[in-house]
């Protein structure tokens, strides 16, 4: 074997075989760097007469995790150039892997994803080890594929599977890739991976196997007409969701074109829209949420001391509510063993009965095979005793918002765990130094904010007060990552940092009614701004009398910004607490069809005793769509400007992150 390389590829031969490495750490990502390092590797494979085929792989065990994400930012800053990655990346993949003259077989493992997975579709094989994931997320990123992925992947899976994954950015997996000809061989052990793609380079050299460069493919893609039926079904359902950003139709375009006029036009219009969607605002935003979402895992004081998490394995969940079962569902997804407390054997058998439907439900919708909802559910136990708490890792207190019972909780908490036992309350409003008061030691205690529904919510909120450690912190992140959540370390106060920055959405949409504004124009004209719901389709959801509980917390701790509508206590009082009371609320909501209609007559009555208590002056009666949005959205923001000047959050990026995982801001 003799090696030579540049500081970013690395060119061997092994045998008659090259075996080119990408090799830049730490996921491999694809830059200009990598590009001319893999250009000089390949003219120098082509010309060397010692070998027949190629093998690309990855270093540290790793294919390629897509494209470097800074150099996408540099180039919309303009300090850099899109053509130094897209130039570069299109000749290499045309000329020189598909078109050239000896043929080459990826070996994928772990990972092949968005330029990873496009550097993949152009190599005349690919072999990939069994846990590995493949798949083109770049509308993710406000993007679309720029190195051939809209041209490729439906020429070699069909237009119906290749437009659903770059769509939704949902990689394969690589049992899914070898059902659809994705890839050819799947091997189990990682250490065969290099032998059997060595194998596969040498039979298609040899011409015992078939190499048909993907972009010549025309088995699977089907007729123009199919793909155009495939492509418009798409564009219907994203005009009928009221999407309006550019990128999605942009993916669409370029498969059309290709489908229409053939590869050669379809690579350019490709590369067209790929370099105007970097100029777009859309796509500029989430390659900010894509670093900011990033930095939640890094906390000064807590990342950067060289603690290493302790392992957690059991995970004892107190209260088997909506959230407590939530909360065991998605501890239990991730493998860990659960153990739920009830306060009777009627209510853990209910909480167990939630959390088979949570997981049950998953594997319905394919979102979980058979085989591991049931290792999900054997990880699951309920008790009434503190006693079987002694085991657990951590504890997470999930009852009721109410201080005493949360102390009396922690109390027996503390006398039934051990002493390396994070316990931790899921207390959405409540100061945790008050919940932690009668504890000895406080050091174990902390805040582990799950949003609603738990096992659905991407965000969870670790709240550190002046006496939690470190390694609790840094043990907790691991959790947090191990359940598949972006986890964020905030400071402790009422509301913490969503929920207090979101604490004048809905005050302000209060006002705004009290002055006369149609509660339903409000919801409208937020989720036109992209809002996934208004504040008042939010309030059934979450239910009337859960936000009058907690604008009272909410209002004692912030009076100078709290609004004292009287139009929550009205609701209660009707009995209009949302979904929860047979969908009647602001909206009646058939719970079946989940379809919610303005309930203008019910609630009629209610406004006008609201507006009658009030005493704020009536809003012009023409406010348009845009003056509601900056009404709601503006004390928001002044609220995150006094979160982020308090120190409650580590940066303006972590809320910006937090903002999009709890609330579903537009990114």
């Amino acid at each position: 074997v003799s090696a030579a390389s540049t500081m970013s590829v690395n060119y061997s031969r092994d045998g008659n075989i090259a075996v080119i490495t990408i090799c830049n750490p730490p996921v491999n990502s694809f830059s200009p760097t990598v590009g001319a390092g893999l250009q000089a590797a390949y003219s120098r494979f082509q010309s060397d007469d010692s070998v027949v085929a190629a093998v690309l792989c990855g270093d540290k065990h790793l294919f390629m995790a897509g494209a470097d994400i800074a150099h996408l930012q540099n180039i919309m800053k303009g300090t850099a150039s899109a053509t130094a990655l897209t130039g570069t990346g299109t000749q290499l993949l045309n000329e020189l892997i598909e078109g050239g003259a000896k043929p080459t077989v990826a070996a994928i493992e772990n990972l092949a994803l968005g330029g990873g997975l496009e550097l993949a579709l152009a190599c005349a094989g690919r072999v990939c080890t069994a846990g590995s994931r493949l798949g083109l997320p770049e509308l993710s990123l406000g993007l679309i594929p720029g190195l051939g992925g809209t041209q490729r992947l439906p020429r070699l899976i069909g237009a119906a599977p290749a437009v659903q994954a770059m769509l939704t950015s949902k990689p394969f997996s690589a049992e899914q890739a070898v059902k659809l000809g994705l890839v050819d061989v799947v091997v189990k052990n990682p250490e065969s991976l290099m032998t059997e793609a060595k194998n596969l380079a040498l039979a298609i050299a040899a011409g015992k196997a078939p190499r048909v460069p993907a972009l010549e493919r025309n088995d699977r893609i089907g007729t123009v007409d199919a793909v155009r039926k495939v492509v418009e079904s798409a564009r219907k359902k994203l005009l009928a969701s009221k999407i309006s950003v550019p990128h999605p139709f942009a993916c669409l375009e370029a498969v059309m074109t290709g489908a229409e006029r053939g590869a050669a036009i379809g690579l350019p219009r490709e590369g067209e829209l790929f370099r105007k969607l970097l100029a777009t605002d859309t796509a500029a935003a989430l390659v900010h949420f894509f670093f900011a979402q990033r930095s939640c895992g890094r906390v000064p004081g807590v990342t950067d001391l060289g603690l290493k998490p302790r392992p957690i394995r059991t995970v004892g969940v107190v209260g088997g509510g909506l959230m407590g079962s939530g909360i065991a569902t998605a501890c239990a997804l991730a493998g860990l063993k659960v153990i739920v407390k009830e306060i009777s054997a009627k209510l853990v058998a209910k909480a167990l009965a939630t959390i088979r439907r949570n997981i049950e439900s998953r594997a319905r919708k394919g979102r979980l095979s058979e085989a591991k909802a049931r290792a999900a559910l054997s990880c699951v136990s309920g008790t009434e005793s503190y006693a079987d708490f002694a085991s657990c890792d951590i504890v997470i207190e999930a009852a009721v918002e109410r201080i005493d019972i949360k102390q009396r909780i922690f109390a027996d908490l503390e006398a039934h765990t051990p002493k390396k036992c994070i316990l931790a309350t899921n207390t959405s409003t409540i100061d945790i130094d008050v919940v932690g008061a009668r504890l000895a030691d406080k050091t174990r205690v902390c805040g582990a904010h799950f949003f609603s529904p738990a096992h659905v919510m991407p965000l969870l909120e670790i709240v550190r007060t002046a006496s939690t450690s470190p390694q609790v912190l840094v043990d907790l992140l691991a959790f947090g990552k191990r359940i598949r959540k972006t986890a964020v370390i905030v400071g402790n106060c009422v509301g913490f940092a969503v929920n207090r920055i979101f604490f004048p959405y809905s005050q302000a949409a209060l006002l705004l009614v009290d002055a006369g504004v149609d509660p339903f124009v409000i919801d409208r004209a937020l989720t036109k701004f992209g809002m996934p719901m208004g504040p008042f389709r939010l309030n059934d959801l979450v239910g009337t009398d859960i936000n009058l509980h907690t604008q009272a917390i909410m209002g004692e701790a912030y009076p100078d910004r709290f609004y004292p509508s009287a139009l929550r206590e009205l609701m209660v009082q009707d009995g209009r607490l949302g979904e929860k009371s047979r969908g009647r609320g602001y909206y009646a909501t058939d719970l079946k069809t989940r379809r919610a209609t303005p309930d203008r007559d019910g609630i009629a009555p209610l406004l006008a005793k609201a507006r009658e208590a009030a005493s704020v002056p009536r809003a012009p009666q023409h406010l348009s769509e845009d003056e509601i949005v900056l009404a709601i959205l503006l004390p928001v923001v002044n609220e995150a400007l006094r979160v982020l000047e308090e120190g409650v959050s580590a940066s303006a990026a972590q809320i910006d992150a937090m903002s999009v995982l709890s609330m579903g801001f537009p990114a």
